[in-house]
This record gives C-alpha cells, sequence and structure tokens, in this order.
C-alpha cells in the first residue's frame, strides 16, 4: 500500500512533470492534471503581470522560447512556495530567484518591480504626531548597481536598455496621487532622507540638528551657504512630493 507521504511526493513530482508512475488512480490523475494547469496558468499570468519590464528582457534573448518560459515558472513554484494567502506574495521571490540563477541584473529589476507593487498597496499610516512633520509610510531607499530608474524609462518606451554599471539609489514612494514614484539619491539626500526616516517624527529643532551634523561632515570642503541652501531646497522638494508630510 502507498504511504501518504509516497502520494505526496508523487504529486509533487507529477506536478513538476518529473513522473507519469501510477500510483494515483486515473480519476485522480485527470483531477490532478486539471489542477496543475490552473495552477502554472496562475503562476505564469501573475508573474507576467507584475514583472512585465523582466520578462520584455527574457523575450529579447535569442534563446528565449515559451518552454523556456515554462520551465523558469515550474522551477520558481517549486523552489519558492508562497508561505501567504495572498496571491500576489506568490512572486515576491521573483528577484531571489534571478539572483541564486546568477542573473544579478534581473533581480535588480525584478526587485524594482516588485517595489512598484508594494509601494502602490502599501497601507496610509494611521499614527498621530504631535510633531511639525513626518515621513510618508509608503516608502522604501533601494540601493542597486545599474541606473535602474532609467533602464525601467528605456524598456517602457521599447528602447534597448543601458546596462552600464552606474549605481543608483532610490528613495521609491506613493505620491498624492496614489502613483508610485522615484526620487534620485545623492550621498547628501541619502543621508538626510535616512536620518529622517530613522525618526520618522521631527520637529524643526530636528531638521537643525540634522544640518548641523551635515555641516561638520562637509567641513571645510563645502560653502556654508550653498550647503544652506542645498539643505533647504532638498526639504522643501521632498514636502512637495509629499514624501514630507505637515502635520
Amino acid at each position: 500500500m502507498t504511504s501518504l507521504r509516497e502520494m505526496q511526493v508523487e504529486i509533487k513530482k507529477y506536478f513538476l512533470g518529473e513522473s507519469k508512475e501510477d500510483l494515483l488512480s486515473a480519476e485522480t490523475y485527470s483531477k490532478l492534471s486539471i489542477y496543475k494547469s490552473l495552477s502554472f496558468n496562475t503562476i505564469s499570468s501573475l508573474l507576467q503581470n507584475l514583472y512585465p519590464l523582466t520578462l520584455k528582457v527574457l523575450r529579447a534573448r535569442e534563446d528565449w522560447s515559451e518552454d523556456k518560459w515554462r520551465y523558469i515558472v515550474l522551477e520558481y513554484f517549486e523552489n519558492y512556495p508562497s508561505k501567504s494567502a495572498v496571491l500576489n506574495q506568490a512572486a515576491k521571490d521573483f528577484s531571489l530567484y534571478w539572483s541564486n540563477q546568477g542573473e544579478e541584473f534581473l533581480a535588480e529589476l525584478a526587485y524594482y518591480e516588485w517595489l512598484q507593487l508594494e509601494i502602490r498597496i502599501m497601507p496610509e499610516s494611521t499614527n498621530k504626531t504631535q510633531k511639525q512633520f513626518s515621513v510618508t509610510g509608503c516608502k522604501r531607499i533601494a540601493n542597486f548597481s545599474y541606473p535602474i530608474s532609467l533602464i525601467a524609462a528605456q524598456l517602457r518606451a521599447g528602447h534597448e536598455p543601458d546596462l552600464s554599471t552606474k549605481t543608483e539609489s532610490l528613495l521609491i514612494y506613493r505620491d498624492r496621487d496614489h502613483k508610485v514614484q522615484s526620487f534620485q539619491l545623492s550621498a547628501l539626500t541619502a543621508y538626510v532622507a535616512n536620518r529622517l526616516i530613522a525618526l520618522q517624527d521631527f520637529d524643526q529643532a530636528d531638521l537643525e540638528s540634522i544640518y548641523s551634523d551635515l555641516e561638520q561632515m562637509a567641513g571645510q570642503q563645502s560653502n556654508p551657504g550653498t550647503l544652506r541652501a542645498g539643505f533647504d531646497a532638498l526639504i522643501t522638494d521632498l514636502l512637495q512630493k509629499d514624501i514630507l508630510l505637515l502635520a
């Protein structure tokens, strides 16, 4: 008699197309075949819908085929099973999949696309603050080895992506119109943004403290007037983009 464990293993093999041993009845296999097709189509459609730019890069490759895509979907489904009942979460590890394949560019592009979804559906913060300012809860800071926002724009426009090695730091956020935007960060703006995010809620005195630390870091290498103007312009820009919010 076949044990439950052996039956579970055989079902998994059947789903992945690795075995056709008749450990189960013909009726059961018929039902599994339907389930297998539905599951594959669900995961395949999910990945295509959430990672259109990644898929566009794959389709432009010389070795692309529908069989290749089927292999990718099945391999991903086998090695990165979802632990969540939320359907979108089943596609969360697509970036990790490409990283483990040694495809760092595809890993970064997929991560960028995942962040677009994550921030788009992120719930608004309901925390009340007594401070003058707060940082939007709908944001992420991400560092990339490629100019990923430029590459994404090129792919959307149907152009060949520029895979230069220029790094890029982005603050990805949701604006007041619920559109996901990217704010490029320099070393200075990244420092300020990380300080503000660490505080989350703050007053003008906190801004002055951050500026004072920034001034000490810059030392004599920067003109105080230029540094101050740049800092004030950054805070104004962050407010206009709803990255910083007035209480």
